[in-house]
């Protein structure tokens, strides 16, 4: 007995058990690790999801505001006589015309007045369309203010061609500011403006979909828009200025602790130059919470802060508890599975290979060719897709044997099958349908142009010489289908019937006369 042999033996099967052993757990691990990004991708969508809600939320809210108050602008101050009365105040140098003017507006806008305090409305406000003074409509005495506004307002307002939401950013206050051109006679006289505060906002969040909410500026905003604007203080040692509401407070100090207000701190630093929206999941007093943050933009395009929209984390705490669930399993499943599937795999490709291709030609199998031919005629019965069929077979080739052996009869199969697959779309099929019969699926063919094709691979295999067995020739018989064509053996039976043609005709030839 060769102990030496027997042992070697032993080595080598051990390794390759140790071997597939590898290979198992790091498919495991693989696996497993898939399934993580998989939980990390959904994670993300679920933010998206909810930054996608608190945008539509957020617009919703806004609009709700922007058409009140374009519709309040329409029927009130958007009317000839007011804008007439505006521009003669703007036009005229006599104190004494312009106050006859105030008195006359103040008249024509006594209504209005009225209805504002319905609205709660701020501000309401004319502006000049230079700028040089504004006069604040809600006062009984329409006063007038000729300090100009800041200049990044006023560039703001110049660039208004229509009626908008600009958020505006002073020394020591920040609105929302809803912007309306004025004109008359095609010629712009100037702007009116109602101011929205951020606690209106929130009143509307809360009352519409149950969220709280805040405002978040970012104090140093002077280092991200430039120092030709002030920057905007409240507290020197905050370094966030938070508006609230104030019958919902939710402070930082109260709810989160300093780990978690850092977290929050550079996410929106991370993301203030970029403007992009972004979510944050904390725990907070045991509960999941989501922070939205929504940037805003104010007058020049520029991100000051976020509005945060506060959301339950449930959704996140479904896909956590989902993926501890998924994990486990397939931690056990996998294991066995892809044992499974190193055992079989090998074998299973090789039935695949034998059921799919012919394995001397290279080309397609006779079942496999049938699949393709009901399934052109599945897109014909359906779709009225057209196709044809073409179907050869080598002449002589039983002499070819004859002569030169069996194997030299493999070496013509083999050459044909290479000629075949470069003489054909990429949408066709070519397999072999009996010894030395092939037959070639034409998609969206008709039979002109298959003959075309027939004869183009007719040509191709009479200029080839054949190793040992040298010039051969073959004899093609073409097929289309046609509304009388109930079933695939129908079409090969019509294509076969053309073959047969060709055969009793000469040989070296293609034949397209029967229908399918």
């Amino acid at each position: 007995m060769d102990t030496k042999a027997d042992d070697t033996g032993f080595i080598e099967k051990k390794n390759l058990r140790f071997l597939y052993f590898v290979i198992v757990i790091v498919i495991i691990l693989l696996f497993n690790l898939l399934v993580y990004f998989y939980y990390i991708k959904v994670d993300e969508q679920i933010k998206n999801e909810y930054i996608q809600i608190a945008l539509e939320q957020y617009s919703f809210v806004l609009d709700d505001f922007y058409n009140l108050y374009r519709v309040v602008i329409d029927m009130n101050i958007d009317k000839i006589e007011v804008k007439e009365l505006f521009q003669k105040i703007l036009q005229s140098k006599s104190m004494k015309e312009k106050n006859i003017y105030y008195i006359n507006l103040a008249h024509q806008l006594r209504d209005f007045r009225d209805k504002s305090k319905f609205y709660d409305f701020t501000n309401v406000m004319l502006y000049s369309k230079n700028e040089a003074f504004y006069l604040n409509l809600l006062d009984e005495n329409l006063l007038i203010s000729k300090n100009p506004v800041n200049g990044y307002f006023n560039e703001s307002l110049q660039n208004t061609d229509k009626p908008s939401f600009i958020f505006q950013i002073s020394t020591n206050s920040y609105r929302y500011k809803f912007i309306y051109p004025l004109y008359l006679k095609n010629e712009r006289v100037g702007f009116a403006t109602i101011d929205l505060p951020s606690e209106l906002i929130m009143e509307k969040f809360l009352h519409y979909f149950n969220r709280k909410s805040f405002t978040i500026i970012i104090k140093d905003f002077k280092k991200v828009r430039g120092d030709k604007f002030l920057p905007f203080y409240i507290n020197e040692n905050q370094r966030y200025v938070l508006d609230f509401h104030e019958h919902e407070p939710y402070y930082f100090n109260g709810r989160l602790d300093n780990q978690q207000i850092f977290s929050i701190e550079e996410f929106v630093y991370k993301n203030i130059e970029s403007k992009k929206a972004f979510s944050v999941k904390m725990l907070v007093e045991n509960k999941l919470e989501v922070f939205t943050f929504l940037p805003i933009v104010e007058s020049l395009k520029q991100n000051p802060g976020f509005f945060c929209i506060i959301s339950d984390g449930n959704r996140f705490r479904e896909n956590d508890r989902i993926f501890r669930i998924i994990l486990l399993v397939t931690i056990v499943l996998s294991t066995c599975l892809i044992i499974f599937v190193i055992y079989i795999n090998k074998t299973q490709k090789k039935l695949e290979q034998l059921s799919i291709y012919d394995s001397l030609t290279q080309l397609y199998s006779r079942y496999y060719i049938i699949s393709r031919i009901q399934i052109e005629n599945e897109r014909f019965l359906r779709y009225n897709k057209p196709y044809s069929v073409v179907m050869f077979d080598i002449d002589h080739f039983k002499k070819v044997n004859d002569t030169y052996g069996h194997l030299v009869g493999d070496m013509v199969l083999r050459e044909l099958g290479s000629i075949i697959r470069k003489n054909i779309r990429k949408i066709d099929s070519a397999g072999r349908y009996g010894g030395e019969e092939f037959l070639i699926v034409l998609p969206e063919t008709k039979k002109e142009q298959a003959f075309i094709v027939a004869e183009k691979l007719r040509n191709a295999v009479n200029k080839n010489s054949f190793p040992k067995a040298g010039k051969i020739t073959i004899s093609g018989g073409v097929a289309e289908v046609t509304d009388d064509t109930k079933s695939y053996e129908d079409i090969i039976r019509s294509a076969d019937k053309n073959l047969y043609i060709a055969k009793q005709s000469g040989r070296d030839k293609v034949v397209v006369l029967e229908k399918a």
